[in-house]
């Protein structure tokens, strides 16, 4: 019997499924080969915001590419695998090829302390930038992928400090502090939305509707962009899925 069984099990007592989640491999490691050879060059030419919008703006279209080969295979699991095949190959070449360090200063720890604080506010703003946006549009299912991917990355990232890892331009001491720093970020910002969701907005470059800035009569069902937006400031990641999941579904 097969149910209960990984993809990755199953292939092992059958050959052509074997052969068929080894093809999916290689394909996983040669988009993500492609991806961090980019996302490093955008680094180097544009810089580090650039090469962040690019990457959050790939993930979709990489899941999306998961679940046609899955549709096509009829192999039920291989998107997922296809992704975790993916992000192993990234991790890989991250580590193998980091991204170029930058330029040291006299005063380096006081330096570098800024350095990564402003990268996890950057970091925390562009999310809630793209986010917002998505969640604004009444593109609900945008919004949700886009809650629910940066808090998976930031759960990844910090079973990394916990492992006593670093990030492919970090030791693990800055790698922590960072991580550190991006959930203090994630608070602030959520307290802003909480205080004056429109003035966010406004500080971000998000359009703001007129009904949004004009008092009106509240009804009784709350859009599904506020929805979303709110259950992001409030809950956790696990709440997150479960309340946009049946939001969606109502």
């Amino acid at each position: 019997m097969s149910e209960g069984l990984t993809l990755k099990e199953r292939a092992a007592t059958d050959p052509a499924l074997q052969s068929a989640v080894e093809f999916h491999r290689v394909l996983a490691q040669s988009l993500a080969k492609d991806y961090w050879q980019t996302f490093r060059e955008m680094y180097r030419t544009t810089g580090l915001q650039s090469a962040l919008i690019w990457g959050m703006n790939m993930q979709e279209p990489i899941r999306a590419k998961a679940a046609e080969y899955e549709a096509e295979a009829q192999i039920p699991g291989l998107g997922e695998q296809y992704l975790a095949y993916f992000r192993e190959e990234q991790t890989r070449q991250e580590q193998e090829f980091p991204l170029d360090p930058e330029p040291v200063s006299d005063d380096a720890a006081t330096d570098r302390d800024t350095e990564l604080r402003k990268f996890a506010d950057d970091l925390v703003e562009l999310h809630w930038r793209l986010f917002l946006s998505a969640a604004g549009r009444g593109d609900e299912d945008g919004a949700r992928k886009l809650i629910l991917g940066f808090e998976r990355n930031c759960e990844e990232n910090k079973a990394k400090v916990i492992r006593g890892e670093g990030g492919p331009k970090h030791t693990p001491e800055e790698f922590r502090r960072m991580v550190h720093y991006i959930e203090e970020a994630r608070c602030r910002i959520a307290d802003e939305y909480d205080r004056d969701p429109v003035a966010l907005k406004r500080r971000l470059g998000v359009p703001v509707s007129v009904s949004a800035s004009v008092p009106v009569r509240q009804s009784n069902r709350m859009g599904i962009g506020e929805m979303a937006v709110r259950t992001a400031v409030r809950a956790t990641v696990w709440t997150v899925v479960r309340d946009l999941i049946r939001a969606i579904l109502r």
